[in-house]
Formats: C-alpha cells, structure tokens, sequence
C-alpha cells in the first residue's frame, strides 16, 4: 500500500491533517524569508492552498480514482502534484541561489512552467468543484441514491480532461507567442492649447520593460518599431527592470539605437527602487537604486524626471512642458516617492502641459481633482493585465472580472486626458494572451475632443 492510499483511507483522517498541516507550515516557513509584513496575507493563503490541494486528492483518490492500478495512481498523483512539487521548489531554490542572480532566460521560462501547469490545475479544480456541488444537490434531493459516485462524476472527468487540454493550449501560447507578439498604437490626442508648431507632434510612448523577463530579440523589435515612427521624443514610463541593475548591461547597446528628435524622458516605475531583491540594510537598496538611475542617465543617456519638468521649444514663443514624478501609488505596497506639486513648481502652466506618471492609479485621484493644468498624463505599470478579453473602450474582462478602471488605453475627463500603456515585459506572471505588449505613437493634435 502506498503513502499516498494509506493517508487518504477514512481510519487515518488525523494522520491525514497532519502531513496537510505540515506541508503548508513548511511552506508558510519558506516564503517568510522572502516575505515583508505587508504580503504575510498572501503566503498565509498560499498555504491554505497547500491544504486545500492535499484534501482535493484525498477526495479525487478516494472516490474518482480508487479502481486504478497501483502504477496509474502513482503517475495520477505525480501529474497532480507536479505544479505543488515546482511551487516548493521555487521557494526553496531561492534560499541558495537569488532570482535576481539567474539568467533572465532561465528565470523567465521556469516561472512560466509553474504558471502553466498551475492555471491547468485550476481548470480541474474548476470542473470537480462543480461536480461536487452538483452530486451534493442532486444527493440532498434523494434523486440518485443509487447511482455510484465514480459513474456520477464520469462526464465531469472527461470535461476536466478536455478543459486541461485546453488551458494548456492556451496558457502555453500565452507563454511563448504571447511575450513575442507586439502592437503598434496610433493615438490622436487633442489639447485646445497646443501651439500650431506642435500640430502632428510624435510621442512614442513605451513601458514596463521588465528586462529580466524579455529577450534581446524582443527588445531589438521594440527599438525597431519605434524609430520607423521617427519619433519627435520617446517617453518611457518606468519598471526599467525586474529586480536589479544586473539586467541592463546586457540590453544597454541595442537601447542605445533609439533615435529621436528631442530627445528620450524617462521616470522610475515600482521596480526601479530595487525593492524586489533582498539587501542587508535599506542603504543597500537605496544604493542599488542609484545604480539604476546611473544606468539611465550615464549609459542609456535617457533624461531622467524624478519630481521635475522640463520645456521643449519649437522657436522663440512656442513650447509643451514635460513633467516626470517619481512612482506615486494610491496602493499601499508600492513605493511612493512622487510630489506633483514639486514637479511642476515654478513652471509655467499656462503650456500644454504632459505628465509621466508609472501608475494611473493616481490620475482619478489626484491629478483630475488637484491638477486641472495637466493635459495628457501616459502610465503603464498595469501591463493591461496581460491576460484578457477586450470588450470595448474602458472596459474589458481581465482575469475573469468585469472592471471599468485605469487599465489600458486612452481615458477623458473634461479636456485632461490619460494614456495607459500595456507596456512590454512582465514581472511575477509572465506571457501575455489577448493583452499584448505595445508601442504607443501619441500624435498631438488642436482643438477640442
């Protein structure tokens, strides 16, 4: 008899919690190395997860299974386990050696793997707890006292089957076509103050690189694309990297190759604090911080905004003023550094005005109530969710809910407008499936929306 039918029999119920609660102790123990009070809520529930995943094959082995031969249990329960087993092991690789210090290829198709066959789970999760619902009800009406289990629940094992197949298409697609596929965005923006030499005016808006989680082939792409926009300025609005200032170096030659006219501004986005990485005092971080603002102002020789503005003229009298804040969240968990009012203090506002801002969580909150000056503000940060549906403009269905919030796109208010982008790269979920990363051209036109 094997551990795994010998814990699952009814007689060993208690041993059967215990090796649950053991395995989601030593699972809560490993993340807490890595995790800061304000994520303790998230590992707490990914170790009742670890429960929730024991219990299920207590059920599905007891009941959905229990006429297999020895050898097929063992490969069932080895397929089932496999995303728990690759989780663990992410949390134990760590210990030796750091995501941060992996090769961004090997570290990005590894975390890919898990999420793949995690999702697949979810699929047969999403099935049997159907089933189990629907057995309960049918049960409590007494309308199939005698019809078995196994027998019940067969058309749910074959729709589980099916829906695994198929999530497996999908996610794997997501995975390796979808961190590949990129869009071009063409966005008419009017302002009722640009000046005339403005007019047709091109703002290649870019995000999110996240370079340890693409590819220089990507990347090269990316640069591509946008110098046949020959651009007036590229705007690039934060997440430079994933976790440290180790990832630029290998990219910092074909970055370079982007050409403008006036120039390219850059802000930090929520990564670019070092705050993914583990360091030994909070000067540390604040040391790697400063590595990766070196990297884009000396050796990218982007110009660096953090709570400044500065004015691109065309002639004697006409100019648009350029803000950059550093990241400012309405989350709690992100860095906030930024200060609108420093941005643009002592500046004239009576321009067009434009605001880099990572995070558009801040535009219905602050900038639309307190700064009615700024005219266009460009984001990213949301990676358009990265997996969803687009239903219409403002809306979409991400990650199974309908929201109507700041996730991609152009958004109006009165005559201040907001420009997310989907950005480029990823951080924790990597691929994309429906929400692909983009380039976005913002040509400025006069006149009234």
């Amino acid at each position: 008899m094997n551990f795994l039918s010998y814990i699952t029999k009814p007689q060993n119920k208690i041993l059967k919690w215990a090796v649950a609660l053991t395995f989601s102790l030593v699972f809560i123990i490993l993340f807490w190395r890595f995790a800061s009070p304000m994520y303790l809520h998230f590992w707490v529930a990914l170790g009742l997860l670890v429960i929730f995943d024991i219990l299920f094959y207590a059920f599905i082995s007891r009941y959905l299974i229990s006429n297999y031969n020895h050898w097929r249990k063992i490969l069932y329960a080895a397929v089932y386990f496999l995303p728990l087993l690759l989780v663990l092991f992410a949390c134990i690789i760590p210990l030796f050696i750091p995501y941060y210090d992996w090769h961004p290829v090997a570290r990005s198709r590894f975390i890919g793997v898990i999420m793949v066959l995690s999702f697949t789970k979810g699929a047969l999760y999403f099935v049997y707890m159907i089933g189990i619902i629907h057995f309960v009800i049918w049960k409590l009406a007494r309308e199939i006292q005698a019809l078995p289990i196994v027998r019940f629940f067969r058309p749910y094992v074959i729709a589980s089957y099916i829906l695994c197949v198929i999530s497996l298409i999908l996610f794997g697609l997501a995975f390796s076509y979808g961190e590949r596929r990129i869009e071009l965005e063409k966005v008419p923006v009017k302002i009722s103050r640009l000046p005339k030499e403005f007019e047709g005016y091109k703002i290649v808006h870019i995000s999110d690189f996240h370079l340890g989680s693409v590819s220089k082939k990507t990347v090269q792409k990316i640069v591509e694309i946008v110098n046949d926009q020959n651009p007036d300025i590229v705007c690039f609005t934060g997440d430079l990297v994933t976790y440290s200032s180790k990832e630029i170096p290998a990219f910092q030659n074909i970055l370079n190759g982007i050409q403008t006219k006036d120039g390219i501004y850059a802000i930090f986005g929520n990564h670019d604090y070092g705050t993914y990485s583990q360091y030994k005092s909070a000067e540390e971080q604040e040391e790697e911080h400063r590595r990766i603002a070196s990297y884009m102002k000396d050796s990218l020789h982007w110009n660096l905004l953090a709570n400044e503005s500065v004015e691109i003229k065309k002639g004697d009298s006409s100019a648009i003023l350029i803000g950059g804040i550093e990241n400012l969240s309405e989350t709690e968990r992100f860095v906030s550094r930024g200060d609108i009012s420093l941005t643009f203090e002592n500046k004239d506002v009576n321009i067009p005005v434009i605001l880099l801002s990572h995070d558009p969580s801040i535009w219905s909150t602050q900038i639309i109530k307190n700064y009615p000056f700024i005219d266009l503000t460009l984001s990213g940060h949301t990676h358009g969710m990265q997996f969803g549906i687009p239903l219409g403009k403002g809306v979409e269905k991400e990650k199974g809910r309908l929201r109507k919030k700041e996730v991609r796109g152009i958004y109006s208010h009165d005559k201040q407008r907001l420009y997310v982008s989907k950005g480029i790269g990823s951080s924790l979920l990597h691929g994309r499936l429906g929400m692909w990363a983009d380039v976005s051209v913002i040509i400025l036109e006069s006149g009234e929306n």
